[in-house]
């Protein structure tokens, strides 16, 4: 019998403060370097989770290999061959949240329970459960301006404004009820990071201090007048705003360089370079610690003509295994596409040096991950993970590593541990996978 998912004894959990912080977030408002400025010699920790939508081809993914050293990459995997002695590939995790999930299609339970692993019972409304991103993001979140970053490339995936569609364009959860929204527009990511970087800048920030001023000293009048009930919220709303204002003060004295402001370009492969590029520079200048990056919603109904697909990548992940193949090459194809643009993330990490003098990427753990093991079936067992770089708590790599059967939270236990968050559970997992 299944072990009830809980959440237990996480240490530095969410506060009502830090979950007030993401809910108030503000943008930054100046640029930012701030351990250069501080004289750091230590580097922090940092977690991406870079997701693939609709699964991947489980005979191009899954060596055909005993666990062990990891002899060369799989088929899908070829472009990041020269990442395998950075990279842990592996099997045997199942999603026990989506397993005993009871809704309508694959895809949303898969989707929801990807980063909470708590199961979900109709889809009449959104109830899901925190997720561990945001687990990380309220224990270190205030170390940093952004608590966290939830990013993606925008896909199109039918109708919009049900739970279900909710589930499949939302990785990350504050709350069971609350979805994070993703950002999907690299310029409006530049705007957040590095707001009145032109020659309005300096009058921007005079308004937006102005403003926080205001509203801050209105509030606080306002207390006095209200019924206890009101009285108490009004508290929560002040403790977020007083952290904005704690933002502000972080940011007044660091230094960061302003990148080029990226175009508008529609074209899924530019706005993932655009948003890897974005995603370095807020690890580079500590902008945040935790990421969380979908490569496009699950069961997404994008065609990508410049890769030869004429199928949607939904369709195709469902067509794959007829005799035929075309679907098959299809499919391939964008899994290829998609991998060489995770190449383009870890590229970028391992070229900038972090404070400490390594590069970024042996200070970040990026995972790999999809929702589905096989798209056709919406199977979630052996789900395809990896994990890239992390070096700097020990992670031995260029391995293939097997879960035997585990909760796929052994995993996302690892992730919390590495960036310094203790939790003796997490939904299904109560043992931390070993890297």
């Amino acid at each position: 019998m299944s072990k009830k998912p809980t959440i237990q004894h996480i240490r530095r959990g969410p506060s009502r403060r830090a979950l007030l912080h993401g809910a108030l977030a503000l943008p930054l408002l100046t640029s930012a370097l701030p351990r250069a400025a501080w004289g750091a010699t230590s580097a922090p920790r940092r977690v991406i989770w870079w997701m693939v939508p609709n699964g991947l081809l489980p005979d191009q993914f899954v060596p055909s290999q005993a666990p062990g050293p990891l002899l060369a990459m799989p088929p899908i995997l070829a472009d990041l061959e020269s990442y395998r002695s950075r990279a842990s590939l592996i099997t045997g995790l199942d999603n026990y949240g989506a397993r005993d999930s009871n809704v309508t299609g694959g895809h949303p339970a898969s989707m929801c329970c990807l980063l909470t692993d708590t199961a979900i019972f109709g889809l009449e409304k959104v109830a899901a459960n925190i997720s561990v991103d945001q687990v990380a993001a309220a224990a270190i979140g205030d170390q940093t301006p952004f608590r966290s970053l939830q990013l993606g490339i925008k896909q199109p995936l039918g109708v919009h404004g049900t739970a279900a569609d909710i589930y499949k364009r939302t990785l990350s959860y504050g709350a069971p009820d609350m979805p994070l929204p993703v950002l999907t527009d690299p310029t409006a990511l530049f705007d957040m990071m590095f707001p009145g970087s032109g020659n309005a800048g300096a009058a921007e920030k005079q308004i937006r201090q102005s403003i926080m001023n205001t509203v801050l000293n209105r509030t606080r009048d306002l207390k006095p007048k209200l019924a206890p009930d009101h009285a108490r919220r009004l508290d929560e709303y002040l403790t977020g705003l007083e952290g904005l204002e704690r933002r502000v003060e972080m940011m007044a004295n660091m230094e960061c360089a302003v990148p080029t402001e990226p175009l508008s370009m529609p074209e899924y492969t530019d706005q993932t370079h655009q948003m890897s590029d974005l995603m370095v520079r807020a690890i580079q200048c500590d902008f945040t610690r935790v990421i969380t990056f979908m490569l496009g919603p699950s069961a997404n109904t994008a065609i990508h003509p410049n890769l030869g697909t004429t199928l949607s990548h939904h369709q195709a992940s469902h067509s794959f295994k007829e005799p035929d193949g075309v679907a098959y090459e299809q499919i391939r194809n964008i899994e290829l596409w998609e991998m060489g643009l995770l190449k383009d993330l870890l590229d970028k990490l391992s070229s900038v040096e972090d404070v400490d003098g390594n590069d970024l990427l042996t200070n970040t753990m990026v995972v790999l991950c999809s929702e589905l093991s096989d798209g056709e079936s919406h199977d979630t067992r052996n789900l395809p993970l990896m994990v890239f770089g992390g070096e700097s708590a020990g992670f031995t790599h260029s391995q293939l590593r097997t879960g035997g059967g585990g909760s796929h939270s052994e995993l996302w236990l690892a992730a919390l541990d590495f960036v310094g968050v203790e939790a003796s559970s997490f939904g299904y997992g109560s043992s931390r996978f070993t890297l």
